[in-house]
C-alpha cells in the first residue's frame, strides 16, 4: 500500500484591536496563503473560525482561499 499523502493548510494571520464593543474587544483578522499569495479579511474572530472549520472539513486538495463549494 502506497504512503497516504499528507494534507496540510498553512496560513499567516494577522490579528489587530479595531476597537471596544460592550462585549469587549474588537478584532479584525487576515490571513494569507504563502502558497498563492491570496489574501481574505474577516470582521471579526467567529468569521475566521467559520472559514478555518470549513477549510478543515473540505474534501481533496483544493483549498485555496477563495474556494467555494
Amino acid at each position: 500500500m502506497p504512503p497516504q499523502q499528507s494534507i496540510y493548510l498553512a496560513y499567516m494571520l494577522r490579528l489587530w484591536q479595531a476597537g471596544q464593543s460592550e462585549n469587549g474587544p474588537v478584532w479584525r483578522a487576515a490571513i494569507e496563503s504563502p502558497h498563492t499569495g491570496e489574501r481574505r479579511v474577516f470582521a471579526g474572530l467567529p468569521e475566521l473560525f467559520a472559514f478555518l472549520l470549513e477549510k478543515s472539513e473540505q474534501k481533496g486538495t483544493d483549498l485555496h482561499l477563495n474556494n467555494k463549494e
